[in-house]
């Protein structure tokens, strides 16, 4: 009597010459037709999977684009849970943008030192607790981790970088270069964009702060004006007028914008500068005021949602002379409230 393989179901005939069984054309067609659909990757969908299938065998479901290995009685995916390979590439696929795609350990460790989830989301951990440093998209155009970070290395930094309500690091560029020399043209020192609906009611508060070394010939004015969304501050400018020709004069201008209320078109915001110049040994300094600071000027009908709300800090000369010049030395935009 024939017998069948133990994978395919290859039918054998018995070969005995007395009792066996005659060799039957159907039979080997069967066998044929058998061995050729189960070359390579069985295709099927996630309802016609193979009837008698085997350890090892391999399928790939065209409604679900994913590939399973049969182990131990049971469909196995090969990527993740809910995986598929697609053009050499690997995509998942999972209910919840807080599914996990991605969990590693290290051989006894009780809890995952990796976790990567359907959005993107990674999480580190010690292995032996749950995971406490993570990294995530917070928003458009947005990387954002509420642990630490340290750069062994260089960080380049080519826009403002943003720092929380409390505090942390700024942006600090030295080396900045900003040059206005031999011109009356209002020009700004430093500028910054908010991104949209950063500003927060009564708790947003920014600051930019320019270090700067000035140079003059004979007695010109200097006006620094601060500006909110391309529109100077109501309050009256800061202006400063030279004593003496001066020299690579050091000259600190602190610009603070602090927000009373949000908006498309209701943002309100309270606008202060501030100008210092380093003293000499006398005590005095070759501009007419060491410390000079403008009223709070309140700036009103404001679009703090667009993310295009500029804030900067301009200087005008009085005189146009090739020898009157400010430089920025280094900038810093921060976040401080």
């Amino acid at each position: 009597m024939s017998t069948t393989t133990t994978r395919l179901a290859l039918i054998k005939p018995d070969p005995n010459p007395t009792t066996g069984d005659d060799v039957d054309v159907s039979e080997i067609n069967t066998n044929s037709d058998i061995i050729d659909a189960n070359i390579g990757w069985v295709i099927c969908t996630s309802s016609t999977r193979p009837g008698s299938p085997w350890d090892g065998m391999g399928i790939y479901e065209t409604d679900t684009d994913r590939f399973y290995v049969r182990a131990e009685s049971a469909w196995n995916q090969i990527v993740g849970v809910t995986g598929s390979i697609l053009n050499a590439g690997v995509k998942f696929s999972r209910a919840a943008a807080g599914d996990d795609i991605v969990n590693s350990k290290v051989t006894g460790d009780t809890q995952d030192r990796l976790v990567v989830d359907t959005d993107g989301a990674m999480l580190w951990g010690s292995g032996s607790a749950t995971g406490d440093t993570k990294l995530y998209r917070s928003a458009a155009d947005t990387l954002k981790t509420d642990d630490s970070m340290i750069v062994a290395g260089s960080l380049s930094v080519t826009g403002p970088l943003i720092t929380t309500p409390a505090g942390g690091n700024v942006n600090a560029k030295a080396g900045v270069q900003t040059v206005v020399a031999n011109t009356t043209t209002l020009t700004a020192l430093a500028t910054m964009t908010f991104p949209a609906s950063e500003p927060a009611v009564a708790t947003s508060v920014w600051v930019i702060r320019l270090w700067c070394r000035a140079s003059v010939t004979g007695t010109p004015t200097l006006t620094i004006r601060s500006r909110l969304g391309g529109t100077a501050t109501t309050a009256a400018p800061v202006v400063i007028t030279a004593s003496s020709g001066v020299t690579d004069h050091p000259v600190c201008i602190e610009a603070v914008v602090a927000f009373s209320a949000v908006g498309a078109g209701s943002g309100v915001a309270r606008v202060i500068t501030t100008v210092t110049e380093a003293l000499s040994v006398s005590g005095s300094g070759p501009f007419t005021s060491v410390v000079r600071q403008d009223l709070p000027s309140s700036m009103t009908s404001l679009n703090t949602t667009a993310g295009t709300l500029v804030f900067d800090v301009t200087v005008q000369w009085g005189t146009a002379n090739a020898l009157n010049t400010i430089t920025v030395n280094a900038a810093e935009v921060a976040r401080i409230a």
